[in-house]
């Protein structure tokens, strides 16, 4: 809604005046919405105000509203400054009642919901964390969204509560660090980031039905005092826990491709190995040993080379090329890379040479090994952080 310069700083007075029960001071800096409000948006402006009404008692909240009404009546006649009003009204009231008198933990126990969720917030010791003043988003998991984490992880629910370590950064990973309502979701991009708690983000998807990474909304907008609650169906595991509670239960039954696919560690990676046509190669009885780029490595490739994941996976026999570069016949577990006395070289699969070195960390070529030993049917993979790229 966008109003002619004129009308908007009328709009600004109306507003003034409207809150000016709030106190003089309060009210002074209100006033200068008259003077800014001709440079932004009129309803982002009215919004504002809306949020610091909803911060006052109910009797200041009542009295606002009183007044809005009595400009209801002195501006009938004027179209626009009654859409202001009824805006400004509208607002308020949303607004208004958008904060529970309980805080977002207060409130979980007390609907009895997520026995589980609180459960674990007390394991982890955050319960003064998501009782302060916020304003915080929590993406609440149902207790059957939890029994099927646990049926997943093979685990029971006194394992999970005990490793506070992987607990915090589940938990963390559910809170949002401002207050994001359903319309405000519904406004969003088909596909939004937003950066957790826990300084993980999160994919928000709006495409046909709302997704929170992959779980589904049950129910949306359980107000608190503190910030809002949205119920899904899926418990929420960040990349970081992945990797942490996936090379903790892995097993050596499924050859390197099978182990990348069901780790969900490496989709670029292995899109890239199916593009090439070498599933069929690295599934053989090998031995292998993979050096396997993260997603961030893959990123970090296409900005430095200028060129997107489609061009990237364009030219099959550049990508063949770089994959097998990746790939030394044999396995070397790190124990094996960690007793060299010297930088090494490895003749890899597309027949030139990678260096090997053992400093404080372990080193191919340019890049760092960040994860060891992740053991297949037909070798091991170990996890790097740069792509590695052939010189020919």
């Amino acid at each position: 809604m966008k109003l002619h310069t004129k009308k908007l700083l009328l709009a600004g007075w109306i507003i003034a005046t409207a809150i000016a029960s709030l106190g003089q001071t309060q009210a002074a800096d209100l006033s200068v919405y008259g003077d800014v409000i001709a440079n932004t948006t009129l309803v982002e402006r009215i919004d504002a105000v809306a949020m610091k009404v909803a911060k006052q008692n109910t009797t200041v909240q009542t009295n606002i509203l009183n007044k809005v009404s009595g400009l209801h009546a002195k501006y009938k006649t004027n179209a626009k400054v009654m859409a202001v009003l009824n805006y400004l009204t509208t607002a308020i009231q949303n607004e208004t009642t958008m904060y529970g008198e309980e805080n977002i933990v207060e409130t979980a126990i007390a609907t009895e919901m997520f026995p589980t969720l609180v459960a674990a917030v007390q394991a982890a010791e955050l319960g003064e964390t998501l009782s302060s003043e916020g304003p915080f988003t929590v993406f609440a998991p149902t207790e059957e969204a939890f029994k099927k984490l646990l049926t997943d992880l093979d685990m029971t629910a006194e394992e999970l509560l005990a490793n506070k370590e992987v607990l915090t950064k589940v938990l963390m990973y559910h809170v949002v660090a401002w207050d994001i309502r359903a319309h405000d979701v519904m406004m969003l991009n088909n596909k939004t980031m937003v950066k957790t708690a826990g300084e993980e983000e999160l994919t928000i998807t709006t495409d046909g039905k709302v997704m929170i990474d992959n779980a589904n909304l049950v129910t949306t907008d359980i107000v608190t005092e503190n910030g809002i609650i949205h119920v899904i169906d899926t418990v929420l595991v960040p990349m970081s826990v992945k990797e942490m509670l996936w090379i903790e239960t892995m097993n050596d039954m499924t050859d390197i491709v099978e182990t990348a696919v069901s780790s969900e560690l490496f989709p670029t990676l292995v899109t890239a190995i199916k593009t090439a046509e070498l599933t069929e190669t690295l599934m053989e009885e090998g031995p292998f040993t993979v050096f396997a780029p993260t997603e961030e490595a893959f990123a970090k490739l296409l900005t430095e080379k200028n060129m997107t994941i489609d061009q990237l996976l364009a030219d099959k026999e550049m990508l063949k090329d770089v994959l097998l570069y990746h790939v030394v016949p044999g396995t070397y577990m790190v124990s094996d890379i960690m007793a060299l006395t010297a930088d090494t070289k490895f003749k890899t699969a597309q027949w030139t040479d990678v260096v090997v070195k053992v400093w404080d960390t372990v080193m191919v070529n340019n890049s760092t090994v960040t994860k060891t030993d992740i053991k297949a049917s037909n070798g091991v993979i170990h996890v790097i952080d740069t792509v590695l790229m052939p010189t020919k």
